[in-house]
């Protein structure tokens, strides 16, 4: 229950409103249909999400309580990030997730809260997994429901066809998670953080980084950011 609360795209900490490129390659023609926005969906789940958000959320949930390596993994995750505009979407969603949940915080929760203070610091996986028990899968299959409704109004798909694509990447949801606990699992068995067993870490496809620096420069957007 607490998954669905946190990772609806209904929750107001702006999720539903970062389109993470897929506006670049609809507007380059490249995505336009259900299979090329499934091509697309697979690319940016096991090539940018689990090699970023998933595997800062498995290491984080991993390293619980150890307060010195969250802020460094923080820091290492938010420098690895080209594009400006997803660096910024990323901590405004972050604090926004911490405020909106400040009722259930506890004192470790409260503690990155006020380290959330420095834009450093501040990551949206960081701040999902002080909330909560490791809930991997669910926090994948969320970022896939994200952008099959950004999709089904873009393209636009029929809400039939979205809801099969929801269905079929119920598995893709579990690939993404475990290929980030795959990613995550040498830094969680030293037991702690440091910049030398991360460099090998959040590196995302590049020509993925291209379409998100070149949301940067769209000349009209299809969602409200």
């Amino acid at each position: 229950m607490l998954g669905q609360f946190l990772f609806d795209s209904a929750f107001a900490n702006g999720a539903y409103s970062h389109s993470f490129g897929l506006e670049s390659y609809i507007s380059w023609g490249v995505v336009k249909d259900a299979s090329s926005f499934q091509k697309w969906l697979e690319s940016y789940m096991l090539d940018v999400f689990a090699t970023s958000d998933g595997a800062i959320y498995a290491i984080a949930c991993g390293l619980k309580g150890k307060k010195l390596s969250l802020l460094k993994l923080a820091k290492v995750a938010n420098s690895s990030m080209a594009s400006a505009e997803y660096k910024a979407a990323g901590i405004s969603m972050a604090r926004a997730t911490l405020k909106n949940t400040e009722f259930m915080h506890d004192e470790y929760a409260s503690w990155y809260y006020k380290a959330c203070e420095n834009d450093e610091f501040c990551n949206p996986a960081i701040a999902f997994s002080v909330l909560g028990q490791n809930m991997a899968v669910e926090y994948a299959y969320s970022s896939i429901k994200t952008l099959t409704q950004n999709a089904t109004r873009a393209i636009p798909l029929s809400y039939k066809k979205s809801s099969e694509l929801l269905h079929i990447n119920l598995d893709l949801a579990k690939r993404s998670a475990d290929k980030s606990f795959y990613l995550a699992s040498n830094i969680l068995k030293d037991g702690f953080v440091s910049l030398e067993n991360t460099k090998m870490l959040f590196s995302t496809h590049y020509e993925l980084d291209i379409a998100m620096l070149s949301h940067e420069r769209l000349d009209f957007r299809l969602f409200m950011s």
